[in-house]
């Protein structure tokens, strides 16, 4: 994935609920943390991928070390670091696969630490250079991909373009709907036109995809903003079919939804990074370092959410049923659009407003 960086256009609103989203989550988290040098605070995503977090890391880090690990169930990483920075106090030490853009506009504000030297070098040599920033390192490597219950529809769509063509594929559909999740949006509208995978954002132009998106927008039941709401709307009933997360698709085929899943559609890491003056910095290096050298630990991890850890070991510790449903997986991953960070940071703002217009319905 191409990660020249580029100047993040956005701006980031801080609303009051977010602003107490650090306190609020210490209380949800459930772990037990210490202090000083034997506590460590990572902001997860909740649920299965905080489950997954506590189980394959954060319990055997401790083991190994001392050191308690507090992983939080957290939202918007931006808005809140930002806010944390604001008020002088910041209270985690490391964001659990941040979002790509989210990283970049946390970085381009200062905002978050870059690796000493030393442990760049080790982690270019063992995930390659195309996954690490001097910011960040890629984890959790999934695709975003077609989804549809062929319990509920006629008719299921098999490629993106056909998602957007509601005549012929009736049905209630979700797409990503926050403005941290439009970088995957606009992939998901771009390839509905019929945009070139390994080139998809030769010729985008905001302006069209906002009118295509806007051609399905009330065909959409779901406009999703987190991991579990996504599950959530197949479970329930909510939607049909749409986009979603593959270790989030196959979560919900293994609890018995007959789920159609395809391949067609975007491949997405997220970013481990330390956020500047993390209060428990040292423990979040060595943590960044234990798991680098654990590939049998994020093997374990692969195998809880479906989703590729970034070691490429892990195939060695994988069954064969768990490996084939991973986006790094080669027949997955041959057939996933590739981001170009770049012109998601200089489009950004245009991507925000364009879309969040289609879905207040203005």
């Amino acid at each position: 994935m191409q990660r020249t960086m580029g100047r993040v256009l956005a701006t980031t609103a801080v609303t009051l609920g977010l602003l107490a989203t650090t306190a609020a989550c210490s209380a949800e988290s459930g772990d037990t943390a210490g202090s000083g040098d034997d506590r460590l605070v990572i902001a997860s995503w909740g649920g299965a991928f905080s489950e997954a977090t506590r189980s394959a890391f954060a319990e055997p880090f401790f083991e190994e070390t001392g050191i308690k690990v507090e992983v939080l169930d957290t939202g918007n990483h931006v808005a809140t670091v930002q806010a944390q920075a604001k008020a002088g106090a910041i209270e985690w030490d490391l964001l659990d696969s941040a979002t790509w853009p989210d990283a970049m506009i946390l970085d381009e504000e200062g905002l978050l630490e870059h690796w000493p030297e030393d442990l760049q070098a080790d982690l270019v040599d063992t995930y390659g250079e195309a996954a690490v920033t001097e910011f960040g390192h890629d984890n959790s490597g999934y695709g975003l991909v077609l989804v549809c219950n062929r319990e509920t529809v006629e008719k299921c769509p098999t490629t993106v373009e056909e998602l957007f063509d509601p005549e012929a594929f009736p049905g209630k559909r979700m797409l990503p709907g926050d403005p941290a999740f439009f970088h995957q949006l606009v992939a998901s509208v771009a390839l509905s036109e019929g945009a070139d995978p390994k080139d998809l954002y030769g010729d985008t132009d905001v302006a069209a995809l906002k009118d295509r998106l806007a051609s399905i927008a009330d065909d959409v039941s779901v406009w999703w903003t987190s991991g579990d709401q996504q599950n959530q709307a197949l479970l329930q009933g909510e939607a049909d079919m749409g986009m979603m997360y593959s270790g989030r698709a196959y979560q919900v085929l293994d609890e018995g939804v007959d789920l159609d899943i395809f391949w067609d559609g975007l491949y997405v890491t997220g970013s481990m990074s330390i956020v500047k003056d993390a209060p428990n910095s040292d423990a979040a290096l060595e943590f960044i370092e234990w798991m680098r050298t654990n590939p049998e630990a994020q093997a374990k991890w692969s195998e809880m959410m479906f989703y590729a850890a970034p070691h490429p070991e892990i195939y060695e510790f994988l069954p064969e049923d768990v490996a084939v449903r991973l986006a790094t997986y080669p027949d997955n991953f041959e057939k996933l659009a590739i981001q170009d960070m770049t012109w998601i940071a200089d489009n950004k703002q245009a991507m925000d407003d364009a879309f969040l217009s289609v879905i207040g319905g203005s």
